[in-house]
Parts: structure tokens; C-alpha cells; sequence
């Protein structure tokens, strides 16, 4: 079994990702594994911080997006890292690499209005403003939409890879990075949330939930008078 096809079946066995996350994986694997000049290179010393940096300027030349760059590097930083664990590698080199700077976009329905209210709503340290610090982050962070974050379920993080497994329009997922801002104020939400899922003995998987302990909806983003319920 070569490197590859071991990898993915830890994804699919042990992380318990969907098959089309896996395959999403694997094909950033195999347009990493076409650069290099082979599967059989994937382990050896020729992978290094040159060599991802001059696949991460390939990508540029050849138009990817900044979105689909920062997936692909996500894969091979938890790639490399998982062969680091198994003594494969030395070191992983794609830590050393800075992920592309994501455009900040606002989902199409928030408006104006409804974003001056979000930010000032972030400023204390309570459960609430917390949590809609750490959705706010994370639709700027990820370019998401506030159906996708609503969506997200704690199993959907992988915090210390700095990515989210995004579940889109008509059930189809991907890879969306977290930046250093989502990332922080989703760390500083969890304890929060768990306070809050004792206290209700709730036992819900949303990441983000509402007072009642029970998932934040669209709704309650976009239409609360109150900001976020």
C-alpha cells in the first residue's frame, strides 16, 4: 500500500470523513503527486519548503483560487503530519509555509445594518457574545455562509489543521480553511458551549447553539432584532 492510498484510508477509518471528503482529499493529493513527479517521491527528501512553495506559485500561474489553495495545503499539512506521527518523515514542511490570505467576503444576506450589529455585539466575554465572535470569524475566516456555519458540527473542526469540513448546497462538502482569527475565537467559545450543553444536559453536536442549548439557525442570524438569539 503506497503512501496514498494509506492516508486516505486513515481519513476514511479512523477520522470517519465522508467519501466525498476523501475523495476531495485525494485529489489534491494527486495534483500534489503529478508536481513532484510521482507517488514515490511523496516521502523522500525532495519535499521541502521550496518545493511547496513552488507548487503553492504553480497553483497561482494555473488560476486556482485562493480558497482552493489554502484546501490544498490543508491536505498536505495534515498529510505530512500524519506520517510525521508514523516516523515516515522527519519533519513536515508545510508548517513552514504561510496558508494565501483569504478574501474576506460577506455572506449575500447579511446587509450592512445586520453586520454593525454583529461586531458590536462581540465585544464582552459572556456565552453569547463568545459564540457570535467566534460565527462571525468563522463566516469571515472560511467564506462562508451563515447556513454553512450554522450547519458546522463539533466533529466538523480540525482546529490544529486550521480547516472545517463545510457542508454546502445540496448536501456537497469541502475543505474550508479557519484563519488565526477563527481559529482563537472558536478555542475561547468551546468551554463556553460546554458550560452551556452541562447546564441544559443538552445533547446536541452544533457548533454553535442558541440559549436554549439547541442549534442557531439561519433565522435567528439574519432576522433577530436581538442580533443573534
Amino acid at each position: 500500500m503506497g503512501p496514498r492510498e494509506e492516508f486516505l484510508r486513515h481519513l476514511a477509518t479512523e477520522r470517519n470523513l465522508s467519501p466525498h471528503t476523501v475523495r476531495a482529499y485525494g485529489g489534491d493529493l494527486d495534483r500534489f503527486i503529478e508536481f513532484v513527479g510521482g507517488e514515490a517521491k511523496l516521502l523522500g527528501p525532495e519535499v521541502n519548503v521550496a518545493i511547496i512553495r513552488r507548487f503553492l506559485s504553480r497553483l497561482h500561474a494555473d488560476s486556482y483560487q485562493k480558497s482552493s489553495m489554502a484546501r490544498m495545503l490543508a491536505c498536505l499539512r495534515t498529510f505530512y503530519d500524519y506520517f510525521l506521527r508514523r516516523g515516515g518523515v522527519e519533519t513536515n514542511p508545510v508548517r513552514q509555509v504561510r496558508t494565501p490570505r483569504l478574501d474576506k467576503k460577506l455572506p449575500s444576506f447579511l446587509d450592512e445594518e445586520e453586520v454593525v450589529r454583529l461586531l458590536e455585539a462581540t465585544t464582552g466575554d459572556s456565552f453569547t457574545d463568545r459564540r457570535d465572535r467566534a460565527l462571525l470569524e468563522t463566516i469571515y475566516g472560511g467564506g462562508l455562509r451563515v447556513s454553512e456555519a450554522t450547519g458546522l458540527d463539533l466533529v466538523d473542526l480540525q482546529l490544529d489543521q486550521g480547516f472545517a469540513v463545510v457542508r454546502g448546497k445540496g448536501g456537497k462538502e469541502r475543505l474550508a480553511p479557519l484563519g488565526t482569527g477563527s481559529t482563537h475565537a472558536i478555542e475561547g467559545y468551546l468551554p463556553e458551549r460546554a458550560v452551556r450543553i452541562e447546564k441544559l444536559m443538552s445533547g446536541v453536536d452544533a457548533l454553535f447553539i442558541n440559549k436554549n442549548g439547541t442549534r442557531l439557525n439561519v433565522h435567528a442570524v439574519t432576522n433577530s432584532s436581538h442580533v443573534l438569539a
